[in-house]
């Protein structure tokens, strides 16, 4: 039986077969100690745990079985359990720790199951000397391979000591950490070595304490710094400069990841440590947030650096108001002017916005105009290239199966395909991915089958062009609620300003071009108008950026790590951010 062969194997030596560990090859005997009474059964464990490893479920019950008694009994059985394991070095522990009389045949058996080698690396990462030394002579290593080094490690400090093992077992993460934290200042240069080969910077940052050793943390800061550079993430690399004190680097980075808000901060602390870079930067970085469409941001941002708020506000240039012009931001062109310092200024500015919004209106009334026309030039001629085909069709004297099949064949569906009974957007997306093979749905690939709908929309006789006017009448649609919701922010600030025959004048073109297309859509889409409803009642993009944000942030760096408190840097500062604002809707 089992216990039979586990005392066979005591007593010479051998390891335990801890396959044959198995409920059914277990037998009960009369011994007080039976390994039967140690195996759980399966059935009962099979509800509750059922994937839970044999070996590993046998070697704890065996171990908490001889908890009870006394070390020297079941040495092997013991020795063998933590191996399998996976704990060798609680082995090594429990050998050192037993009777002397038990080493030889202690470390005998252990050779059955590692070589000597492992079982000297194993003892020295224990950071335990007297166990490696031990080891090494008990399994009669060669004396120039252990004694220098283990006289080297006993003359260091506790820290240093563990960062020479954790290097010499390529413990990496470990011996990163110890140096940094052990003070000496050539150990500290192999941390910042071994940081910038193995991305651990994140590793040895967290051990390094700013106030104590500030120049050793900017220094790590500025490798790390430099790494997130190189690798585009212009963010990231502000907050770690940001960390570590380098606000004039750290807004550096931020004007290039177009972070408004941390760059604000970097570069209010930069300027109270003596630097130039809140005047030098601030009208670049609010230009180049209009440049890429965020004008709200820009308006907070010049908004926020006025020092004195009798200071004039500026017209022309890169300046709050012209941003929020730029923008279309008419209500906080409004608040703008309810701040002005004087009632000279309020009026220039005031003048300067009536004229804007009256361009604003003639250019959005031609653009309403444009899209109706469009839309129902479009419509036209799918509706004739419908009704001719249907003709053919019913003549049979049209072989439409063969415009079908080139129409297949070049990657589209067909013109009375279920994808096209939705509006809108969806019409979009279905004829653009029609376009788009499922392996190649790359940004690419995208764009280009939108311009080749562009293409066909656009040529008369193009095998495609009933698919792309179908494009091009869906994207009409999807300009609607966006020009809706702008024209009824213009009409608020027309209102405001004075100007009612401007507002009744835009509000009376936008309508106009919005019920024709609305009515146009239904000969096209069925279901249009409940579709468009849909749209225009939707959630805007706050949330999708949001989710875009998070990801981000989540997957930005997987390999090098970040300390949690950079995120905890970045949350506040949005915060802060988001506290400037004036409060009223854009």
């Amino acid at each position: 039986g089992m216990y039979s062969r586990a005392y066979a194997c005591r007593q010479h030596g051998s390891s335990i077969d801890w396959s044959s560990l198995l409920k059914s090859s277990v037998a009960s005997t009369s011994s007080s100690f039976q390994l039967s009474d140690v195996i759980r059964d399966e059935d009962s464990n099979k509800d509750s745990n059922a994937n839970v490893n044999k070996l590993v479920a046998v070697g704890s019950a065996l171990l908490a079985s001889l908890e009870s008694r006394p070390p020297s009994q079941w040495l092997t059985c013991r020795l063998s359990a933590w191996v399998k394991l996976g704990r060798m070095d609680r082995a090594l522990q429990l050998l050192a720790g037993g009777p002397v009389d038990l080493l030889d045949a202690g470390f005998r058996h252990l050779l059955y199951l590692a070589d000597v080698h492992g079982l000297y690396n194993c003892a020295l990462g224990t950071y335990d000397l007297e166990l490696a030394l031990l080891v090494a002579q008990r399994t009669r290593r060669d004396p120039k391979d252990y004694v220098s080094l283990l006289q080297q490690l006993d003359g260091m400090g506790e820290l240093e000591r563990r960062g020479v093992i954790d290097l010499q077992l390529a413990r990496y993460p470990l011996a990163v950490a110890n140096f940094t934290a052990c003070g000496l200042e050539h150990r500290f240069e192999t941390a910042l070595r071994l940081a910038k080969e193995r991305r651990l910077f994140a590793t040895a940052c967290l051990r390094l304490d700013r106030d104590r050793q500030p120049d050793w943390y900017q220094r790590l800061s500025t490798a790390w710094a430099s790494e997130l550079k190189n690798s585009g993430q212009m963010e990231w690399c502000g907050l770690v400069n940001y960390q570590a004190g380098l606000y004039t680097e750290a807004a550096e980075a931020f004007k290039a990841a177009l972070c408004p808000e941390m760059w604000l901060a970097a570069a209010l602390l930069a300027a109270a440590a003596g630097s130039n870079v809140l005047e030098k930067e601030a009208h670049g970085m609010a230009a180049r947030l209009c440049e890429s469409g965020r004008h709200a941001d820009a308006v907070l941002l010049l908004s926020s650096l006025r020092p004195d708020p009798a200071a004039p506000v500026a017209i022309t240039g890169p300046s709050a108001f012209s941003a929020a012009l730029d923008g279309c931001l008419w209500q906080r062109c409004e608040l703008l002017i309810a701040q002005a310092a004087s009632q000279s200024e309020a009026a220039e500015l005031r003048s300067t916005l009536i004229e804007a919004a009256r361009q604003a209106v003639e250019r959005e009334a031609d653009d309403a105009a444009n899209d109706a026309a469009q839309f129902a030039e479009q419509r036209d001629r799918l509706i004739r290239l419908r009704t001719e085909r249907e003709a053919r069709a019913a003549g049979g004297g049209f072989d439409y199966s063969g415009q079908q099949g080139r129409q297949q064949r070049a990657g589209a569906v067909g013109p009375d395909d279920d994808a096209f009974s939705d509006a809108g957007s969806t019409v979009s997306r279905a004829s653009s991915a029609s376009l788009t093979s499922a392996s190649s749905g790359t940004r690419k690939s995208r764009r280009k089958a939108k311009r080749k709908l562009e293409t066909a929309g656009a040529k008369p006789g193009h095998p495609l062009e009933e698919l792309g006017l179908l494009n091009s009448l869906a994207d009409c649609l999807a300009r609607r609620s966006r020009r809706q919701t702008q024209a009824r922010q213009l009409c608020a600030a027309l209102t405001g300003l004075g100007e009612h025959a401007e507002a009744w004048r835009l509000r009376r073109a936008v309508s106009a071009c919005l019920t024709r297309l609305t009515c146009g859509s239904a000969s096209i889409w069925p279901n249009a108008a409940a579709a468009i409803e849909d749209d225009a009642s939707g959630a805007g993009g706050s949330s999708a950026t949001m989710v875009r944000t998070a990801l981000a942030y989540g997957c930005v760096l997987p390999s090098m790590g970040r300390p949690d408190s950079l995120l905890a840097e970045l949350e506040s500062a949005k915060a802060a951010w988001q506290r400037l604002d004036w409060g009223g809707p854009c």
